[in-house]
């Protein structure tokens, strides 16, 4: 009788003890979830709600000449100054840039290949910065970080 009473004890420490664990497990974070994105949403930590009304298709960084894909959740970008690349992270050589603050433009057009209009892009941004001596709307213009 007193090792069937033992055993029920044991069984039921193991099972609280297996419960706690399986909740502790549950309330972690993923591991997987990547660097600067949102959990909630999958939008990078840089991204303000404002920045990404329905309209918005491409985010433009003229500073880095890079876009950001809203759909895709892809970063475009030029690799080695030639070949266009798309990426889910953030290019190493603009790893240390703070998107954020960076100079943004939002772009309306639905394409998933917005540097078919690279240069009218760049002649669009320098054109708003040369008349307002600052950024865009969404943040002010910071050089692109040399490797």
């Amino acid at each position: 009788m007193k090792t069937r009473n033992f055993f029920y004890l044991i069984l039921f420490v193991a099972g609280c003890l297996f419960i706690a664990n399986n909740n502790a497990f549950a309330q972690q974070p993923q591991q997987s979830q990547k660097k600067g994105q949102k959990a909630q949403t999958g939008q990078p930590s840089w991204m303000k709600s404002q920045e990404c009304g329905e309209n918005v298709k491409n985010i433009y960084f003229p500073a880095q000449d890079m876009y950001y894909n809203v759909k895709k959740k892809a970063y475009i970008y030029k690799k080695d100054g030639k070949k266009w690349e798309q990426s889910k992270e953030v290019p190493a050589k603009y790893s240390s840039v703070d998107l954020g603050k960076a100079s943004k433009v939002g772009l309306t057009e639905n394409t998933s290949k917005p540097q078919n209009k690279n240069s009218e892009h760049k002649k669009n941004a320098v054109q708003k910065n040369s008349k307002t001596g600052q950024g865009t709307k969404t943040g002010k213009a910071q050089p692109p970080v040399k490797k």
